[in-house]
C-alpha cells in the first residue's frame, strides 16, 4: 500500500520572521515531487488534508492561496493541485475510531492543537510540515495527549518531513536488501536505488575472478560510500573512500578505496547514474601504474558513455 503523507496544519498563526509560507510550500511540493521519482518508493499520489482546500491554513494562509501562488509555474501549479484536491480530507476517514479514546482527548503538538495529526499517526501517515520555526524541524513530532479527568500525558510521536530531511525519509522508506543475497545482486540493488548502473565489461571480468570475500568487502565500501553521501554525484568529502584522479583535474573519475585491503574501483559518477570501469589493487593494474589506471578508466567511461563498452 502507498505510504500516504498529510500536510500538517498544526502551525503557529505566524511564521518564524524571515520565512515565507508561500515559498516553504512551494519547496515542499517540489521535493515531494523529486520523492516521486524514486521507483524505490511506493508514495501516494495525494496527501491528506484536514479539510478541503478553501478551509485548510497554514500559518494564517489558506491552502487555495498558496496553491494560487504557483500559478506563475503551470507544470508545478498542476501537480500540486491533484496533490491536495483530489482526495477525501482525512476527517472522513474517523470512523474506523470510533471506540478510540484517545482521540476524545486533548492533542498538542509544539503547542498547536493536533487532534488531525494525531488520527494521521493512527494511520500510519508520515507528517509533511513546512519549516516554519525549528521546533518543527524535528525528524519526528511529540504528539502530546492530555487526558484532563486523570490528569496523565501521553506521548505518542509521528514520523516528521520537513524538507531538508527528504534524504532521511527516503531511506526510511527504501525497503531493505534481502538479507541474503550472491555480491553482485547485491551490489546492483544497492546502487539502483539511487541511479542507473552501467559495468564495463573489463569490470565485470575481474570481479568474476574475485574471492567472495572480497567481493562482498567491495560491496560494503559502495555503502559505506553511499551513506557518507559520497555519491550521486561522487565527491572528495571522505578520501578515505572515495578519492578523485589528482593529477588530471578534469577528469571526473574517482576511485572507491579501501586503504588496508589495496583495492580499487574506478567510475565516474553523476547525480542519476554511475559508470564503473577497473578494479585494481596493489598487485592489479592496467597500466604502469596507478596514475595510468586513473587514465585508462577515463577512457573506459568515455566509450562507456557512447554506449561501446
Amino acid at each position: 500500500m502507498p505510504v500516504k503523507f498529510y500536510l500538517n496544519d498544526s502551525l503557529p498563526d505566524q511564521p518564524e520572521q524571515g520565512k515565507d509560507v508561500a515559498d516553504l510550500f512551494r519547496n515542499l511540493v517540489i521535493k515531494y515531487k523529486e520523492l516521486h521519482k524514486n521507483d524505490l518508493l511506493d508514495l501516494s499520489q495525494h496527501w491528506a488534508t484536514s479539510d478541503y482546500v478553501d478551509n485548510v491554513t497554514l500559518c494564517s494562509m489558506t491552502l487555495r492561496s498558496l496553491l494560487v501562488q504557483l500559478k506563475s509555474n503551470p507544470t508545478l501549479f498542476t501537480y500540486a493541485s491533484k496533490l491536495v484536491e483530489s482526495n477525501t480530507p482525512l476527517k472522513y476517514e474517523e470512523d474506523q475510531f470510533s471506540g478510540d479514546l484517545e482521540l476524545n482527548q486533548e492533542c498538542l503538538c509544539n503547542d498547536c492543537k493536533a487532534h488531525m495529526l494525531l488520527v494521521a499517526q493512527k494511520l500510519n501517515m508520515i507528517a509533511a510540515t513546512l519549516p516554519v520555526e525549528p521546533r518543527f524541524c524535528n525528524d519526528v513530532l511529540d504528539l502530546v495527549i492530555k487526558d484532563v479527568q486523570n490528569e496523565e500525558e501521553t506521548i505518542k510521536q509521528i514520523p516528521n518531513w520537513h524538507i531538508d530531511n527528504s534524504d532521511e525519509i527516503a531511506k526510511l522508506l527504501t525497503p531493505p536488501l534481502p538479507p541474503v543475497t550472491e555480491p553482485w545482486n547485491r551490489l546492483m540493488d544497492l546502487l539502483r536505488r539511487h541511479g542507473k548502473v552501467y559495468c564495463s565489461n573489463m569490470f565485470k571480468q575481474d570481479w568474476d575472478s574475485l574471492g567472495i570475500e572480497l567481493q562482498q568487502l567491495i560491496v560494503q565500501r559502495f555503502e559505506d560510500a553511499i551513506n557518507g553521501g559520497l555519491l550521486f554525484p561522487a565527491n572528495n568529502n571522505n578520501m578515505n573512500i572515495v578519492k578523485q584522479d589528482q593529477k588530471d583535474r578534469t577528469s571526473k573519475v574517482h576511485e572507491l578505496r579501501q586503504v588496508g585491503n589495496g583495492f580499487r574501483v574506478y567510475f565516474e559518477c553523476d547525480a542519476d547514474a554511475i559508470y564503473i570501469a577497473l578494479f585494481g589493487s596493489k598487485t592489479i593494474h592496467h597500466g604502469k601504474d596507478q596514475d595510468a589506471d586513473f587514465r585508462f578508466a577515463k577512457a573506459v567511461v568515455e566509450r562507456m558513455r557512447q554506449g561501446i563498452l
